[in-house]
Order: structure tokens, then sequence, then C-alpha cells
């Protein structure tokens, strides 16, 4: 599958669950809204007050996947 075939799939704005890692090494995740791609980059957005900001600051792995509603 190319870049631009999965791109298809994962449209801006789409939810899913994103997954980060707790300080502990946990997995930890959440419902989430992907924003958008850019220069081969994933965009996600939230605040800096955030755990999920912290746990990404501390450990920059983390995963995204989504279900079509069909």
């Amino acid at each position: 599958m190319t870049k631009a075939e999965f791109m298809q799939y994962l449209t801006n704005g789409i939810c899913g669950i994103f997954a980060t890692v707790r300080q502990d090494g946990m997995p930890e995740a959440r419902g989430w809204q992907f924003q958008y791609e850019e220069d081969g980059k994933y965009y996600f957005a939230t605040a800096n007050i955030k755990e999920v900001f912290a746990q990404l600051q501390a450990n920059p792995k983390a995963a995204f996947t989504y279900m079509e509603p069909s």
C-alpha cells in the first residue's frame, strides 16, 4: 500500500485510540482525534499541561489505531 492509498483511510479528523507509555512503562490508551499529516509527520493536538503531553516528552513512542464505522 502506498502512502497516498493509506492516507485515504486516515482522513483528517478521524477518531481512534491513541496509546502512549506511562512513566511506569505501562501503556495508556485513550480516545483521540487525528488532525493531519504533513511532510511525513502525523499531527495530534493536546495541551502541554496534560499527562499525555508529559508521556510523549518522556517517551515519544506512540500508536494510533482506528476502525472504519462500516
